[in-house]
């Protein structure tokens, strides 16, 4: 099952459900960012303003953290954590929209990924997006979508990255 696919499937048949969910509009690119690593396999933090001046100076509009570059399975939570403020912190310098990254094997883990981004309280952070448990895979997208209020109860006034059909 695509990323894009599952991500339509969950805002239209759950979160418009609940009335307080509003489709993301993504205009202009979304890049997949690779999370920089030192030689000795450590994030480089250092890097994301270079990658952020990068995105800005090719045209991209949004950087998609944590995601389906396939990094977050070898990422501590604090790790992605850290990651994230970076981003946040440089995105407005540079204009650039954040998608954060939410999907982990544990459940918990994803609501408290979800918890940190919004503590961070940045207008630059315009959406979520979650890919499913890799070793327990639910059979069916309806089964994978029961899973998504556990981790967005709490903040069901924000956007879940829904990827347009056309």
């Amino acid at each position: 099952m695509s990323f894009s696919v599952l991500c339509l499937v969950i805002n239209s048949l759950i979160f418009t459900s609940y009335g307080a969910i509003q489709q993301l509009n993504v205009t202009g690119l979304v890049a997949a960012v690779f999370s920089p690593f030192t030689v000795n396999n450590t994030l480089n933090f250092s890097k994301v303003p270079e990658q952020a001046k990068f995105l800005n100076q090719t045209g991209v509009s949004y950087a998609f953290i944590a995601g389906t570059t396939g990094e977050s399975v070898s990422l501590s939570q604090q790790e992605r954590e850290k990651l994230l403020e970076a981003w946040i912190n440089i995105a407005p310098t540079y204009s650039i929209k954040v998608i954060a990254h939410v999907g982990a094997n544990c459940l918990e883990e994803s609501r408290q990924l979800v918890a940190h981004a919004l503590s961070l309280n940045s207008p630059n952070l315009v959406a979520f997006a979650a890919m499913s448990t890799s070793f327990f895979k639910p059979a069916t997208v309806k089964k994978y979508i029961y899973s998504i209020p556990f981790i967005l109860a709490q903040f069901l006034h924000f956007v879940f990255y829904k990827r347009s059909r056309h």
